[in-house]
């Protein structure tokens, strides 16, 4: 990962690459295996997918809820591995 700025609630899929320069806005979401290519500036809500990624719109609901509800729910997976030694 080489960007420039990668905003505030944004989902990077597995395998997904972010190449030099490039800026990701607010509440994003770029597909697993997306390359965003060099330079590329993604607006906040958009929802990016492909090799070279391109914006396919705004994230859509049914995908909506790994940016609302998913970060929640890995926070206190975090806390109880922690608290049982893991």
């Amino acid at each position: 990962m080489h960007s420039r700025r990668i905003g505030h609630n944004v989902l990077i899929g597995i395998n997904a690459t972010i190449l030099h320069d490039a800026v990701i806005g607010d509440y994003c979401l770029i597909g697993a295996g997306c390359v965003v290519s060099e330079g590329m500036v993604v607006p906040d809500g958009s929802f990016v997918v492909g090799v070279p990624g391109k914006i396919k719109g705004k994230v859509p609901e049914e995908q909506a809820f790994w940016l609302r509800d998913v970060p929640g729910e890995y926070v206190k997976m975090g806390r109880r591995y922690k608290e049982e030694g893991l």
